[in-house]
């Protein structure tokens, strides 16, 4: 299982005003291991994830 939770906070020069902007972004998904050997050396996997914007 993966998630992450993500906030960046800017402004942006308008006129002669900053207007601050906020984003908050929220991640989860799933991990699949496809093939490997036996030592874990070599793996594909596959990744089913979602992401919101908050």
């Amino acid at each position: 299982m993966l998630y992450s939770l993500e906030y960046s906070n800017n402004s942006v020069p308008y006129k002669s005003v900053k207007i601050p902007i906020e984003n908050y972004i929220a991640e989860a998904g799933y991990s699949f291991n496809i093939l490997a050997n036996r030592t874990k050396n070599f793996m594909v996997n596959t990744t089913l994830s979602a992401m919101w914007r908050l």
